[in-house]
């Protein structure tokens, strides 16, 4: 049986990342942000890394664009993919102060 696990980082409020975590052998892993105080909107991108966090690369197809205040899910991997590090970046901010609350969760 898989065990969920759960890492709420730090919320986000400029351009960056949140620490690296390993989630080697993780099944149905996302990133759940929550979205305050939004200007325009915030560009955000789920990243995996195959050599310790030395290269990033995007886990979709491209970056997620977000414009209004809310919830919502960063899929981190696909079926049958495993990825040993991942991480959230704030690649933009268009517009205002906003903030960020990634929280990571995945099953083990």
């Amino acid at each position: 049986m898989a065990i969920p696990k759960v890492f709420r980082e730090t919320a986000l409020t400029v351009i960056g990342s949140t620490p690296a975590r390993f989630i080697t052998k993780a099944v149905n892993a996302s990133y759940n942000l929550t979205v305050a105080s939004i200007g325009t909107n915030v560009v955000v991108r789920s990243e995996f890394s195959l050599d310790n966090g030395t290269t990033w690369t995007n886990c979709n197809t491209a970056d997620t664009t977000i414009t209004t205040i809310g919830q919502f899910i960063i899929p981190i991997l696909t079926a049958n993919t495993i990825v040993p590090m991942v991480r959230l970046t704030l690649v933009t901010i268009t517009g205002g102060t906003p903030t960020v609350t990634p929280t990571l969760r995945f099953n083990q």
